[in-house]
């Protein structure tokens, strides 16, 4: 039996961007590049179109960019607090190995276990607060309603919010038989995260807004966006000699992981229904359809909810089918409750020596990823929602006598519960499979 465990403080570990931008976002040095972005519409779209009629002159950047770029006393800024602290973590670790004797119930020896239990502890985090807005009201279930200034101050702070928990186990067994050698392997991770802010993008208020919340100055810890909760693998190999000394090896190698998270949101529709400033709490929706968390209404008859009878009576047989959001009526969901679908996993590997005499071995290699597609196309997937992973159920705006939420659908194409939100994408490149042929030679 062997015990072994450690305990720190660890420095770093998040590749903080935003720390730069206190430099290159002060207000004047940094202009928003608006010109590369046609959805602004005219004047920028046909400045677009001037530009490319333009080429290969040298100079058309500059004879139709030129009038963008300029000092705006509005703009938004970057801050670091003037009390800032690097970000570290306590790190407290435990772990136990031991080979195990199993023969009593015919299992046989030389089993390897192993435990471990990592613990994190936050002692400086990151946070993001904006500095210009008013609290002007207060929404009908309870959260601010801000003035919207005309930009944005986004200032870096530190937060002692948020840790981790991570449990695993493994266990290792080489069985030697008459049909060759057979190794595997089964292993388990439990991981438990919270934190405070997610994401960490190149401009302040990306940083700011992109995980959603009730109030952003005043964000709450909830799982991480890079949680796995439950984690499987397991491994087979096959070793035998079946003719002379060389070997042929067969393996698989299984993991299957939790679904990726995601969250649900009100939709902005570019409105600043809770307030805030421009592109961070509305007008960014084709990056984000809204930062502010969905309240789940009791049902159709919810006293703080109003809007077309027909389309209230689809959202409710939505929500009903939506586990993480029908456990959650009459409340604000919280960020990254909902899941994609598990994830499966499997490849194989095999491999055949040739000994063509004096120490000389070409080994046939074939290697396929993803086995599960391969057998079946609605196999082997990952299903996702794109980054930030906010999704909207309705827009909402608010009753003239702020009493209601007024839900609307988020899109023109919703016809039914079946499609009062999208559907997660396909990532096309891990639910792919692919086989690789090659060889090596040994002398």
């Amino acid at each position: 039996l062997t015990v072994r465990g450690g305990a720190g403080l660890f420095g770093g570990g998040t590749p903080l961007i935003i720390l730069s931008n206190s430099y290159s976002g002060d207000g004047v040095s940094r202009t928003f590049a608006s010109f590369l972005a046609p959805f602004f519409g005219p004047p920028v779209s046909d400045s677009i179109a001037a530009a490319a009629l333009a080429l290969p002159d040298p100079t058309t950047a500059a004879t139709n960019f030129q009038q963008y770029i300029g000092v705006n006393g509005d703009a938004d800024t970057d801050a670091l607090d003037p009390g800032f602290e690097i970000l570290r973590s306590w790190k407290y670790s435990l772990g136990v190995d031991y080979t195990a004797d199993f023969s009593r119930f015919g299992l046989g020896s030389d089993w390897d276990l192993s435990a471990e239990v990592i613990l994190t502890d936050v002692a400086e985090g990151f946070d993001v607060y904006e500095g210009r807005r008013v609290q002007t009201g207060t929404a009908p279930d309870g959260r601010p309603i801000y003035d919207t200034p005309a930009g944005g101050d986004y200032v870096v702070t530190n937060t002692s919010k948020g840790g981790s928990s991570v449990w695993s186990g493994s266990a290792a067994k080489i069985f030697d038989t008459d049909w060759g050698e057979f190794s595997s392997t089964l292993g388990y991770t439990y991981q438990d995260t919270e934190e405070v802010r997610s994401y960490n993008r190149f401009v302040g208020f990306e940083a700011y807004a992109f995980d959603p919340q009730t109030d952003l100055n005043n964000p709450t810890t909830s799982p991480s966006r890079y949680q796995t909760r439950h984690n499987i693998s397991a491994t087979l190999t096959w070793r035998k000699a079946l003719f002379g000394d060389n070997q042929t090896t067969a393996s698989l190698v299984y993991s299957g992981r939790s679904g990726r998270l995601y969250s649900h949101v009100f939709g902005s529709g570019g409105n600043p229904t809770f307030g805030g400033t421009f592109l961070a709490d509305f007008g960014s929706e084709g990056d984000s359809p809204g930062s502010q968390l969905f309240y789940v209404p009791t049902g159709i008859t919810d006293p703080l909810v109003t809007g077309d009878p027909g389309f209230l009576a689809d959202l409710d047989t939505y929500i009903d089918n939506e586990k993480c959001l029908s456990d959650r009526r009459g409340s604000t969901v919280p960020r990254f409750a909902c899941r994609t679908d598990w994830i499966n996993s499997l490849n194989l590997g095999i491999s055949q020596e040739i000994n063509f005499g004096n120490n000389r071995k070409v080994e046939l290699i074939m290697n396929v990823e993803n086995l599960l597609n391969l057998l079946n196309d609605d196999w082997g997937r990952v299903n996702s929602y794109s980054e930030p992973a906010n999704v909207a159920v309705a827009n909402v705006g608010i009753s003239a006598d702020g009493s209601q939420f007024v839900l609307t659908p988020s899109s023109g194409g919703v016809t039914g519960p079946n499609n009062i939100v999208g559907q997660p994408a396909i990532a096309r490149l891990p639910s792919a499979y692919r086989v690789q042929l090659g060889f090596r030679v040994a002398f």
